[in-house]
Parts: structure tokens; C-alpha cells; sequence
């Protein structure tokens, strides 16, 4: 079933409000918070998982990224079959998530001096 990852969720937001606010998307199946030290809690949370009935109600639910909810806005993004958040990075044109460089070689060799 489609998942989605919430993150940088205010201290002031509890999983309760979140569950309120994404239970307007549609049927959540499951809901897990875990706080920053990888327990899961009922209360305040640092990242919260759901997993909605459909894939529709997922990608519904993703349009709420960078909606203000406490003192700061939260992250939603859709995760993959494995877990994993999918990738919010830019693709290039064959549908492939751009990489970093290499960093390149340093100026120029440097010659033998002349004494």
C-alpha cells in the first residue's frame, strides 16, 4: 500500500492533528511517528509515517509539503515499496535523478624549478 514520510514537524504539531489533517485525503490504513531518537511515540514526533489504501490519496496528500502547521513548515513526500522517502531531487531528461560532481583535478602540475 502507498506510503508517505512526514517530516520537520513543529513540536507544537502531535500525530493526532496530522492524522486529522491527512485523514481528509482519504483512508489511512496506518500511521506510525518516531521521534528523533527512533522510538515511536503517540504524541509530538519528528517523522511521521502513513500509509493511505490508495496511490491516488498518497499523491493527494503530498500537495501539503511546505503547508505552515506550528511554528514551521512541514515535508511530504511519497516513499517507494522499500520504505525509503522517493527522491525529491531534480531528473534529467532521461528521467534520472541528477548526481554531484566529482570535484575536478587541482590547477595545474606543478613544473621543476629552475635554482
Amino acid at each position: 500500500m502507498p506510503k508517505i514520510k512526514v517530516t520537520n514537524i513543529s513540536s507544537l504539531v502531535n500525530a493526532e492533528h496530522l492524522k486529522d489533517l491527512f485523514n481528509s485525503f482519504g483512508t489511512i490504513v496506518t500511521m506510525s511517528a518516531m521521534t528523533k531518537d527512533g522510538e515511536a511515540k503517540n504524541g509530538d514526533s519528528q517523522m511521521l509515517t502513513i500509509e493511505f489504501k490508495t496511490a491516488d490519496e498518497a499523491d493527494a496528500a503530498v500537495s501539503l509539503s511546505g503547508t505552515e502547521l506550528g511554528d514551521r513548515p512541514f515535508v511530504v513526500e511519497r516513499m517507494k515499496e522499500g520504505g525509503e522517502a522517493a527522491a525529491a531531487h531534480s531528473a534529467d531528461a532521461n528521467g534520472e535523478a541528477a548526481k554531484g560532481g566529482g570535484g575536478g583535478e587541482k590547477g595545474g602540475e606543478k613544473g621543476d624549478k629552475d635554482d
